[in-house]
């Protein structure tokens, strides 16, 4: 794991852990406001990419191609999905990207 996404676990203390197709998924409640966690993530990890046409009033996506990471949070529920490759982080990308045009 890299340093930036061993930064990015450490300071969200994920409780929950599940493999998925290509990678796996960490995952957390969180009791902050939102808006200050929004700006908190873009401050402190900017090489977090917010999707904005993903993003909403409710729900908010960060992706970084480097890392191969799919980040969401979405009414206090927060998921980081973590790809072991280039391959499996574009599928589930391309799958994002289909399902947040209709959503």
């Amino acid at each position: 794991m890299s340093k930036r996404i061993e930064s990015l676990t450490n300071t969200l203390y994920f409780t929950e852990s599940d493999d998925i197709d290509g990678g796996i998924k960490k995952s957390t409640s969180i009791g902050e406001d939102a808006s200050v966690f929004w700006k908190t993530i873009n401050a402190k990890f900017p090489w977090l990419k917010e999707e904005q046409d993903w993003s909403d009033g409710f729900r908010h996506v960060w992706v970084s191609d480097v890392e191969n990471v799919i980040f969401t949070y979405c009414e206090g529920d927060v998921s980081l999905c973590i790809y072991v490759n280039k391959e499996a982080y574009e599928r589930a990308y391309t799958e994002a990207n289909a399902f947040y045009k209709d959503y």
